[in-house]
């Protein structure tokens, strides 16, 4: 693991004091190996690049590329990554599965979300 250690650099940074922390970097190779098993899963059927599909992507890369002219370029860089890969998993949701079952999971979400804020509001004031 200490090999990928450039992925959590690059989605957290790095600051003195900090080496690494592998339940991070675990986390985060699982969420881009997820993304990328989500895309070509749904898209493994489908030959043809479909424009719902090359929009958002070309989206997601536009903030990429903004890293060469950005004030910040290791934030906008973070950014940028972590943006691709949710962009990437989504359209492996929504080719794979139904209307329904996506509308299931959005709401399921968004419920555990808001039981989330409600319980963080009250245990840190």
């Amino acid at each position: 693991m200490s090999v990928l250690s450039i992925v959590e650099r690059s989605i957290y940074g790095e600051w003195v004091g900090k080496p690494g922390n592998k339940i991070t970097e675990t986390l985060n190779l699982l969420g881009i190996f997820t993304s990328l098993f989500l895309f070509w899963w749904a898209t493994d059927k489908i030959r043809i690049a479909r424009v719902n599909r090359v929009l958002p992507l070309a989206a997601a890369s536009l903030l990429l590329i903004s890293v060469l002219w950005s004030v910040a370029p290791g934030v906008t860089f973070t950014q940028g990554l972590v943006y691709f890969f949710v962009v990437l998993g989504a359209i492996g949701l929504a080719e794979a599965w139904d209307g329904d079952e996506l509308m299931d999971l959005v709401m399921l979400i968004c419920g555990l979300s808001a039981v989330a804020s409600i319980v963080q509001f009250f245990i840190f004031p």
